[in-house]
């Protein structure tokens, strides 16, 4: 009977963890807190940005909007998604609605590849208790 017990706590333990990027949406938005982070990506490097929180209680992070200072050969990634977006609109920025769910403990990485100079960068998104 304890070997039961522990199986189906393990197993719980393992559904929670693999919803745990899910987010609920009320009322047609996120609640959480608001923010913001900037960088400045250095011609033809890497700046990482920000790392998501991680664990079972941390805030998710709901990745909003990502502009540029001005358009050049930057790229967003994840270091487990990979590329995320290349903002090229006129107004340099991109906008995700509701909003991209980004895993805990993800790095997320600005990189300027093609001598376009120093370019300032911004992520606008969600940090959400659900």
């Amino acid at each position: 009977m304890k070997h039961v017990a522990l199986l189906l706590i393990v197993g719980l333990l393992a559904l929670a963890a693999a919803s745990a990027g899910a987010q609920a949406i009320n009322k047609g938005g996120f609640s959480g807190t608001l923010f913001t982070q900037t960088a400045v990506v250095p011609n033809n490097s890497s700046v990482d940005i920000y790392v998501t929180p991680s664990g079972v209680k941390a805030l998710k992070f709901i990745l909003t909007q990502v502009c540029l200072e001005q358009f050049s050969a930057v790229e967003l990634t994840g270091t487990t998604m990979g590329k995320i977006i290349v903002p090229d609109l006129p107004d340099h920025c991109v906008t995700f609605t509701p909003g991209l769910a980004i895993p805990g403990g993800e790095t997320l990485t600005f990189t300027e590849s093609a001598g376009g100079g120093d370019t300032s960068v911004m992520i606008i998104g969600i940090l959400s208790k659900k």
